[in-house]
């Protein structure tokens, strides 16, 4: 089945999708989604479920988003914005780039700022996808 985006015939990329992820934080785990939507739009949402438990719903997520791009045998993900979903703030500029690689279900960060996410780095998996 071929899936279309953007003018007539074009191929919807093999990133596009929504992607999960958990990993430990500071003072809670963190469940990470990302989402690459087909007009190369990315958004990056960081939940926090131990203080959301804790604490009750005044604990906000973080919401990342920019733009992605296919680079070669990889999708660089470029975050320009960084905001707390529910807040009346208004969002903070960012310049963050990640790049990432896809192999079956599994989207894994292979360049990547150590210093923000560790050794480990970030591996998502694909949202309904079967192995």
């Amino acid at each position: 089945m071929l899936l279309l985006s953007g003018p007539a015939g074009a191929a919807t990329s093999r990133y596009v999708g929504t992607y999960t992820m958990s990993r430990p934080g500071a003072d809670s785990t963190q469940a990470l989604t990302l989402v690459l939507d087909r007009a190369h739009r990315v958004m990056l949402t960081t939940r926090f479920p131990d203080l959301e438990r804790r604490y009750g719903p005044g604990v906000l997520p973080v919401r990342e988003s920019g733009s992605w791009r296919e680079r070669g045998a990889t999708a660089e993900v470029h975050f320009t914005r960084i905001a707390l979903v529910g807040s009346k703030r208004k969002a903070r500029k960012e310049d963050k780039v990640i790049g990432f690689a896809l192999k079956g279900c599994t989207l894994t960060a292979v360049r990547y700022s150590k210093l923000l996410y560790g050794d480990v780095g970030l591996t998502f998996e694909r949202a309904g996808c079967k192995r």
